[in-house]
């Protein structure tokens, strides 16, 4: 019996070190993929971040909240070690609401989630990134969740669900300007972030007869240009009320078309035989002339790539596109302009989708939409295709997620709606929206791709409200508003 004991005791022994070998196992474990609260670090399993470094969701992650969150996103996240790409799961149906995956994002506390794109990698597996989609809604507080299904490449768990702190976007979406083409007015209307409904229009004087209108990434100014004399108008906007402060005018020339950079205090316009850059005054708006490119002739339409690299504009007099670099430092043009034959007669304004990979423009005496696919290095277009679209096509845009592309035609009343193939850029219609007797001008889309608002000049004499569907781009009517002889567009 005693030997039985002895015998016994040897085996409760080694199970008492393999208890304490364990625990201290654990304990190292638990060390480097425990929560840990400290102040200085964030250590959420294998997600290491220093809070002093650390930007964006990694801030939050840490318990610090984020305010002005863009609502395109995305969310890009880094870890200490490289993630295992089968376990960063995400809920891709549109229109889910179901709290799946690895990686969520919900704003109500996980009671419901929101759909996301696929998942993108980088830094060897240590950085991923996230884009919402559709995206995010405006001055809404999100926030994001890594569960216990998150690996890394050595198989190891999260030790324990994250939720960051709240991530609060932008508010955007809820003003709208116009400008009467007959008459010196500059209209301003509310829409509603919720439904997209325009409200009341009201109008302050321009101190010319304007066509076209842009603003401003910051939501802080409107320019717009004399149809026909040598001069531009820009003003401030209150940002309280959204009402325009008094318009200015700023010597020049005329401008067919405005585009503001992406990022850099700059303004650009198409002039009649050139490119026109201003630089702008980020306190106050004033403009100060800058380079100067010519291109082509009757220059129709503006628009700028959306890494800021590179620039369009599009010649009605010599059916042609033409192309420029942005000096990323000031804004600057770089030439000479690259002249590209267009896909069609007389193309007007040109549009890059969201990656800026394909670019679009509507040709209105060919009435037909040409799209090119753009040269990543050179920014240059090569012409892939056109499809036919309404009479008179003149206006275009693009959503902000970069998967449908719209073109108002002038002479048919109507929209044409495209998606676009994710792969080539190729377009396919997926309706044609009437605008009754609306002779739409211009688009614009609002910053959350959820509405697309629409000027119509005589006799429609309107502003108007459409709601896009966030599965096929397809468009209802919401709801217009007596605008007279509205020639152009803009949203905030």
């Amino acid at each position: 019996m005693l030997g039985l004991f002895k015998r016994r005791g040897f085996f409760v022994s080694v199970l008492l070190l393999l208890v304490v070998l364990s625990g201290a196992c654990a304990r190292q474990w638990g060390k480097f993929w425990e929560i840990t609260p400290v102040e200085t670090t964030f250590n959420a399993g294998f997600a290491s971040v220093s809070q002093s470094a650390a930007t964006g969701v990694n801030n939050a992650l840490a318990g610090v909240p984020i305010s002005n969150y863009p609502v395109a996103g995305p969310f890009v996240i880094d870890f200490s070690a490289s993630i295992n790409a089968s376990s960063a799961t995400i809920n891709q149906t549109i229109g889910s609401t179901a709290c799946s995956g690895s990686i969520q994002v919900s704003l109500n506390n996980f009671s419901s989630c929101i759909s996301l794109k696929s998942v993108i990698f980088s830094n060897s597996g240590k950085t991923f990134t996230v884009t919402p989609l559709p995206f995010l809604l405006p001055n809404t507080a999100y926030k994001l969740r890594l569960t216990t299904g998150l690996t890394n490449t050595a198989g190891q768990t999260l030790s324990a669900a994250v939720t960051s702190a709240t991530i609060t976007t932008k508010d955007v979406g809820k003003w709208g300007f116009a400008v009467q083409f007959s008459t010196g007015q500059l209209f301003y209307f509310s829409l509603n972030q919720s439904t997209g409904s325009i409200g009341t229009v009201a109008n302050v004087t321009n101190p010319s007869i304007s066509l076209p209108l842009a603003i401003d990434p910051t939501g802080k100014f409107l320019a717009s240009s004399n149809n026909s004399g040598g001069n531009w108008n820009y003003c401030t906007i209150n940002q309280g009320t959204g009402i325009p402060n008094t318009v200015v005018t700023h010597a020049d020339q005329y401008n067919r078309s405005f585009a503001y950079h992406p990022t850099l205090s700059t303004l650009y316009g198409a002039g009649n035989t050139q490119f026109n850059q201003y630089s702008i005054n980020p306190a106050t708006g004033v403009p100060s002339n800058g380079s100067v490119l010519v291109a082509g002739n009757t220059l129709n339409g503006i628009g700028i790539h959306p890494n800021g690299k590179f620039i369009y504009v599009s010649s009605g007099g010599d059916n042609s596109l033409y192309t420029a670099q942005i000096n990323e430092t000031n804004g600057s043009l770089v030439g000479p302009a690259v002249q590209t034959v267009a896909g069609g007669g007389n193309p007007q304004l040109p549009v890059i989708e969201a990656s800026g990979r394909f670019l679009y423009s509507p040709n209105i005496t060919a009435q037909t939409m040409s799209y090119y696919s753009l040269n990543q290095s050179t920014g240059v277009p090569t012409l892939v295709g056109s499809i036919a679209v309404g009479s008179s096509p003149q206006a275009a845009a693009v959503d902000p997620t970069g998967r449908f592309v719209y073109i108002g035609n002038t002479g048919s009343n109507n929209i044409s709606v495209f998606s676009i193939n994710a792969a080539n850029g190729a377009p396919t219609l997926v309706q044609t929206q009437s605008a009754n007797v609306n002779t739409p001008t211009y688009i614009a889309i609002e910053a959350t791709g959820r509405f697309l608002y629409l000027s119509n000049g005589l006799p429609g004499n309107t502003v108007a409200s459409y709601q896009i569907d966030q599965q096929t781009g397809a468009l209802s009517p919401i709801n217009f508003q007596t605008a007279t002889n509205a020639q152009g567009i803009a949203v905030y």
